[in-house]
């Protein structure tokens, strides 16, 4: 496992952690515990930052009215309304598209 990922794991357990006591009073005692349910759903991407569900393409929009695109949006394909999209700052090695950044 690289060095930067290590880190990010790190700092999620540590936040993991820090959320669930931060019911305890100043006192030490517990006033409300609660169990913080979680699941690792991507590992090894660089830069990883926000994630969210595909979801579903609206009527009217390019994607759903585009029958091409369309197909894109069946289960087990790209656009999966079930699949979880992660943003990295990586480009995983391919060239920029934009070499001209603002």
């Amino acid at each position: 496992m690289k060095k930067r990922n290590r880190l990010t794991m790190y700092l999620f357990l540590i936040s993991t952690f820090l959320l669930s006591s931060a019911g305890f009073g100043a006192d030490g005692n517990c006033q409300h515990r609660g169990i913080l349910k979680g699941r690792i759903v991507a590992l090894g991407i660089a830069g990883a930052s926000a994630i969210s569900p595909v979801g579903t393409f609206l009527p009217g929009g390019p994607i759903h009215d585009n029958p091409i695109f369309a197909a894109y949006t069946q289960p087990g394909r790209i656009l999966d309304p079930v699949r979880i999209l992660v943003g990295s700052t990586s480009n995983f090695g391919a060239p920029v598209a934009d070499v001209v950044i603002p």
